[in-house]
């Protein structure tokens, strides 16, 4: 569902529609057990596209978004509100935008894009491309089972520090040394988590090791961003990936499902700060252990259907071959078999057997102990870090 939202580019039209969704927990309460109303008056959207010449917002008259009903065309339900615009033609290029939250109270907000497939370069802003080239994802000829993989570990921006080209972005740099990591041995190659994050206003300061996430559809700008090409951005990681399976290296993504980062003003993870009051988001809230950022709070439908849709535009988009799942104690409630980590993996199973997908890795990082074997048994994982054969 929630890859139906975003700043959806029709390259035949060369436009964007920006499509906004916001649950209704008064028409559609099942979605969730905790949590309040947005209380959201009117929405916008500006960003660069509204001068293609200049690339100048225009704050002050943001494109105003058409609110409808949504019903999910999978169940059949009504979910919520989607707030949708569609530009006029725009020229190739990059751009950035951010929504315009008016509130019943009168106070306004600017939010990032929770479904953006690019994170932007500066400001926490959304992205999207018009133009540029097109690539198909190649998958992995004979899928191994977890067991049987040798891992290395990878964080982008670390791994390319020392010979990055000034032509080239972070990802295009990876895809240069894939031959060097054959010859060690390995035959997976798990990269550090690669969603966008937050970072200071300074581009120079932008570093994190990826556990900050606030979009779970995008890309963190730097690791796309060539400085001498605006639009293939995406392209890099489909390219890098396909370069992976072309070797039989597969590919592991780290998603970090537990929590946000949000802070403010108005910084970081959408979903927090699209309600009037944040504290009524049923995005966000302490599902159960180890509470880092803002937590997501799983006890809320609409919070696991995001994340399950998320994984699945990876699975599908970028054929990667397995998800490392972060800090899975966030996730998991002892006992509770239709809520959190269990219920996920349930739906990304089901999921996986509907697309044909075997052998795909879903994996734990769960306790630190022998317990994890148990957790990793009960909820239908593939390993976790303390499973022998998971980690060879």
């Amino acid at each position: 569902m929630y890859e139906q939202f975003g700043g959806l580019v029709d390259q035949a039209a060369r436009t964007v529609t920006f499509k906004l969704f916001v649950p209704d927990g008064d028409r559609a309460p099942y979605q969730y057990e905790g949590g309040g109303m947005p209380r959201i008056r009117r929405v916008g959207v500006t960003g660069s596209f509204q001068d293609p010449a200049t690339r100048a917002w225009n704050t002050a008259a943001p494109a105003p978004l058409a609110a409808e009903d949504y019903v999910d065309p999978v169940d059949g339900l009504f979910k919520g509100v989607v707030y949708a615009h569609t530009t006029a033609p725009l020229p190739d290029g990059f751009y950035e935008y951010k929504y315009l939250v008016t509130f019943e109270n009168g106070m306004q907000r600017f939010v990032t894009d929770p479904c953006a497939r690019y994170g932007g370069g500066s400001d926490q802003n959304s992205g999207f491309v018009v133009g540029g080239r097109s690539e198909t994802v190649q998958p992995i000829r004979d899928r191994l089972p977890y067991g049987d993989l040798r891992i290395y570990e990878l964080m982008i921006d670390d791994f390319t520090a020392g010979f990055r080209a000034g032509d080239e972005s972070p990802l295009q740099a990876v895809a240069r040394k894939l031959d060097a990591l054959v010859d060690l041995g390995v035959n997976a190659v798990e990269f550090m988590p690669w969603f966008a994050w937050t970072y200071a206003d300074d581009p120079q300061r932008d570093f994190s090791w990826g556990y900050n996430p606030v979009q779970y559809f995008s890309v963190a700008h730097k690791y796309t961003n060539n400085p001498t090409d605006e639009t293939d951005k995406l392209v890099y990681l489909k390219r890098l990936i396909s370069a992976c399976h072309e070797r039989g290296l597969h590919v592991i993504m780290d998603g970090v499902f537990n929590h946000a980062d949000a802070a403010p003003p108005d910084r970081g993870f959408p979903y927090y700060w699209l309600y009037e009051d944040p504290a009524d988001s049923p995005y966000v809230g302490n599902f159960a252990e180890h509470a880092y950022f803002q937590d997501l709070d799983y006890a809320n439908r609409c919070t696991l259907e995001y994340i399950r849709d998320a994984c699945f535009y990876w699975i599908d988009e970028f054929r990667i071959d397995g998800i490392r799942l972060d800090n899975t104690l966030g996730l998991y409630r002892p006992g509770d078999r239709g809520r959190g980590l269990p219920k996920l993996l349930s739906e990304l199973r089901a999921g996986l057997s509907r697309r044909g997908q075997r052998n795909f890795a879903l994996v734990l990082e769960h306790s630190w102990d022998y317990g994890a074997v148990d957790v990793t048994n009960k909820v239908g994982a593939t390993g976790c870090g303390r499973d022998r054969a998971s980690s060879r």
